[in-house]
């Protein structure tokens, strides 16, 4: 542990002292006895500032005045400081000990100034030191005497000092808590690989880098054979394709989906794991050639990734044509959308980019404007931006939990698949539960629609589990604006949930699991074929306010499907259902788990009333659901056999 900025501002009254775990380990504060000891002008006594709580491995610790009127959060804003104390409040002729076992046996760790923390016998009003990484472990000399002058950078000892109030942009940008992003050390930046054996989404955040920077750190197969490769880019002509070698270039801001093994086998690393890198960053602009040659369900996508050695605000990214409003990031094996509006990503992030097949964009250019000290808002190696009015509908189950489907309400947004809309991709491994909403032509997992809707919306909802269990539950969060309302169908049970604020369904719905091997190469989207699959299990609709359910119901009284006689029964009953006109019909039984056991009635039938019976000789006792599908509607009931 040792102290890794100092930090002074706005004429002298915002100041903190940063702290830095570098050990891999969880650090105890309290249970360590731990103290800063400041010392005052020069003065040979100390005021002691206590410090309590658990600093993780690699992270931060902020101690300063957290006032909202003139301390730290004045300038950088609330919940950024870790121990609140007016005591950090150096100014001139101070220094610092930071020390363990401060009560009983005083153990003194690391120190900050000399006899005088800045020069002149000032740190001036708005300065900040900050550790040089290749100076650690601290050789007990204090290190630090000089200050900056306006647009100046200061070595010495172990420090660097900047002046915060000139145009020196590293100044500015290492002057906030908790910030170490390739600037505050020269130490490079890291990624931690975690969970589980399985694909992840990459980059490599150097110039013209090579897959030689990560091939000391994870197992590489198959270079210049796709068929055995655990390394493929996916390029703009719409191919995955694999390195020719491990010393091949690979162009700025391309990703990379990359698969981990969890064992220590032929230069392979158990998990966690880390990446590290031995090169700089680009020192420019990042332009990055889309895809606009193979489509898939009306969208082109491209495997990108940030290329910097910073966190990355993706409203920085800019592109000559038109492209979907959110990215595509892989967590848990499960894609994740996240809008690319207030994002931003780590160093390492891979993502892709979704555009259309009209108007695409045809580059995508990382501006170094972009790079910034903000903490980051996705780490999937997440999140979507919610608007301010949104419906927000995830799937748990034993695997964790999916993103599912949010409905998105926005002025800029129409009927049908645009730009707030995104695609739902194909998970990245065998076994899983996911849900989506079904549009026009595709499976989506943002559903955008206008803020003002004059009538009943239906969006079917896709569930697919592959899973060892049938247990599933549907997890919602809804703020939807004024006017409109939601409500949650389940065709099966016939029941309707009126979706507010924050709820949970649970139910049953049977797997489909199968032994084929994941083919990352077989496409990026859901297939199509499987849009319709089980969509009218479970509907989500969007009532404006004033339409009543039973305005919703299909305009004609004559359409329905009647109790089944005799309910309870054993073998056999009868079901009667009517129709007011002509068209394709459907009649369904499922299990309660959602298995479809029989169709009764599939084809084109006359208006009227109309009977079938159903033998269920063969099936076991328990409930039943008869669905009725046709262009009037769909209506459902409950049936017993009883044995």
């Amino acid at each position: 542990l040792f102290i890794s900025e100092v930090y002074e501002a706005n004429g002298g009254t915002v100041k903190y002292l940063e702290l830095f775990n570098d050990s891999d380990s969880t650090i105890d504060l309290s249970a360590g006895d731990w103290q800063l000891w400041r010392f005052s002008n020069e003065n040979t006594t100390y005021s002691s500032i206590s410090l309590s709580g658990q600093i993780a491995a690699k992270d931060f610790w902020v101690v300063g005045d957290d006032n909202a009127t003139s301390g730290v959060q004045t300038i950088f804003g609330s919940d950024l400081v870790d121990v609140n104390t007016s005591a950090v409040n150096h100014n001139g002729n101070d220094k610092y000990l930071l020390v363990r076992n401060a009560t009983s046996s005083p153990d003194t760790v690391d120190s900050f100034g000399i006899d005088n923390i800045g020069n002149s016998g000032s740190f001036s009003d708005n300065q900040v030191a900050y550790r040089l990484y290749s100076a650690l472990p601290n050789n007990g000399a204090f290190g630090q005497s000089m200050k900056s002058a306006s647009g100046d950078t200061v070595s010495s000892g172990n420090w660097v000092v900047y002046d915060i109030t000139s145009d020196n942009a590293n100044g500015k940008m290492v002057a906030t808590p908790g910030f170490s992003k390739g600037i505050e050390s020269s130490k490079r930046t890291e990624a931690l690989l975690t969970g589980v054996e399985g694909w992840r989404l990459i980059s490599i955040p150097g110039n013209n880098a090579t897959l030689n920077e990560i091939a000391d750190d994870i197992a590489i197969q198959g270079i210049g054979n796709s068929n055995d490769s655990n390394v493929f880019t996916y390029d703009e002509n719409g191919s995955y394709s694999t390195p020719a070698a491990l010393s091949s270039s690979i162009p700025n801001g391309t990703g990379l989906s990359v698969y981990l093994f969890d064992n220590n086998l032929l230069g392979s690393n158990e998990l966690p794991n880390s990446l590290d890198i031995s090169i700089n960053e680009p020192g420019a602009d990042v332009i990055l050639d889309l895809n606009t040659t193979t489509a898939e369900s009306g969208s082109y996508f491209t495997l990108a990734g940030n290329p910097y050695q910073s966190n990355y605000a993706l409203s920085a990214l800019s592109l000559n044509g038109a492209v979907q409003s959110n990215i595509h990031v892989l967590k848990n094996g499960l894609y994740e959308p996240v809008s690319t509006s207030g994002a931003i990503l780590l160093p390492w992030q891979g993502f892709w980019v979704e555009t259309p097949t009209t108007g695409s964009a045809t580059e995508l250019t990382f501006s170094t404007s972009g790079k910034t000290n903000d903490d980051a808002t996705v780490a999937a190696y997440n999140k979507i931006i919610a608007g301010p009015s949104h419906l927000s509908l995830k799937l748990r189950s034993a695997d964790g939990l999916d993103f599912g489907c949010s409905i998105m309400f926005s002025a800029g947004s129409k009927i049908g698949f645009d730009q707030n809309d995104a695609t739902k991709l194909k998970p990245a491994k065998n076994e899983y539960a996911i849900a989506g909403c079904i549009g026009e032509d595709r499976i989506q997992s943002i559903f955008s629609l206008p803020m003002e809707i004059d009538k009943v919306i239906e969006v079917p909802l896709f569930i697919e589990n592959t899973l060892n269990s049938d247990q599933l539950l549907f997890e919602w969060e809804s703020e939807i604006h004024d006017g409109l309302s939601a409500q949650l169908i389940d065709t099966f049970r016939g029941t309707s949930i009126n979706l507010d604020k924050k709820g949970a369904l649970d139910f049953e719905f049977e797997s489909t699991k199968s032994n084929k091997e994941l083919e990352l190469k077989t496409g990026i989207v859901l297939p199509n074929s499987k849009q319709k699959s089980n969509s009218e299990r479970f509907i989500i609709r969007i009532l404006p306010t004033g339409i009543t359910n039973s305005e919703t119901n299909e305009t004609a009284s004559a359409f329905g499907l009647f109790q089944n006689y005799p309910n309870p029964f054993n073998p056999e009953t009868t079901i009667k259902f009517e129709l007011s006109q002509s068209g394709n019909v459907k009649l369904e039984v499922y299990s309660v788990q959602g298995k479809l056991v029989t169709t009764m009635v599939n084809g084109t039938i006359n208006a009227g009333i109309h009977t079938v019976s159903w033998d269920a000789k063969n099936q076991s006792s328990g409930i039943y659901f008869a669905r009725l599908i046709s262009q009037e509607g769909i209506r459902t009931i409950k049936m017993v056999v009883l044995k």
